[in-house]
């Protein structure tokens, strides 16, 4: 299962670091998932995760999300969970099946080369694009106990899996998106360190205009310049074609897709965080006024 991200052995001792965050049901509703955290446990969000921890149960719960199928976990699960920094934990014994989209087993080994011990159930979404979700009970070697299993067995029993309805925020990117100019720019110049020496740069910018009525207009350059003695260059890029635009989803994630007037499609994935627009991960300013406004009717 090589989804999982393991905590250092430290952390599967004792859990009163952890703030007592979440408790009872959890609704993740963006995500389809809700579960419900067992009494005498109590949760905290860290990064791409969830981590459960008890007073009273030595040990840590960390769920986690991933996109396999029961297939591919059962693979992952019998291949082991291997990494630099002392961590290969091995499958012990047989993978139980639970139900048609998930499985189980324990898994013994060493975590940063101490002893460890965890009980392990992947989760494959039945809802076709959805996320899944592994669970990890885990604990030293020494502490490990039929607790970690109960509790990793009360919250596979507790996960409801729904499909998302992403009409609404489908709906709300379009209309976010309609008739503004996407730009995405990147410039580099570099002086000559001594008289006569070379120096150079260059700039990109790419532009993607999303019209109201459905089309876009696409155009990039490409500009690169060197001067020095008895050196000098330039040149420029090109224009792209066009065609329609519009936004659907992928599973969890939302995609805009640009249709080419030949048939070609090129599609990015959409976020925005830390109130800037980002396009598979690359950022874009996000324009409709002025000398910057698309070119749009």
């Amino acid at each position: 299962m090589k989804h999982l991200v393991l905590l250092p052995i430290a952390f599967l001792l004792t859990a009163t670091s952890l703030l007592a965050q979440l408790r009872g049901h959890v609704n993740y509703e963006t995500l389809g998932v809700s579960f419900d955290i067992p009494p005498g446990w109590f949760g905290q969000e860290g990064e791409d995760m969830v981590i459960l921890g008890s007073n009273t149960v030595p040990g840590l719960v960390i769920l986690t999300t991933h996109s396999s199928s029961r297939e591919e976990l059962i693979q992952e699960a019998r291949a082991g969970i291997a990494d630099q920094n002392g961590t290969n934990m091995q499958l012990g014994g047989e993978l139980k099946m639970l139900g048609d989209h998930a499985v189980g087993g324990m898994f013994t080994g060493t975590m940063e080369h101490q002893a460890a011990k965890g009980y392990i159930i992947g989760m494959a979404n039945p809802q076709e694009g959805g996320i899944g979700v592994t669970i990890i009970s885990a604990s030293t070697q020494e502490a490990f106990s039929q607790a970690n299993i109960e509790v990793a067995d009360q919250l596979y029993q507790s996960f409801t899996f729904k499909k998302i309805d992403k009409r609404k925020e489908i709906d709300e990117w379009t209309e976010w998106l309609s008739n503004v100019r996407l730009t995405y720019m990147d410039s580099y110049y570099s002086p000559n360190a001594t008289d006569g020496g070379i120096s150079g740069g260059y700039s990109r910018e790419q532009r993607i205009d999303l019209c109201g009525a459905g089309y876009f207009k696409q155009s990039g350059r490409d500009d690169m310049t060197i001067t020095g003695d008895g050196v000098s260059g330039y040149s420029s890029g090109n224009q792209a074609g066009q065609g329609t635009w519009k936004i659907m989803a992928a599973g969890t994630q939302l995609m805009l897709v640009l249709k080419y007037h030949n048939g070609e499609e090129a599609s990015y994935g959409l976020e925005y965080k830390d109130e800037k627009l980002y396009l598979d991960g690359t950022r874009y300013f996000r324009t409709r006024n002025g000398e910057y406004a698309p070119d749009c009717p």
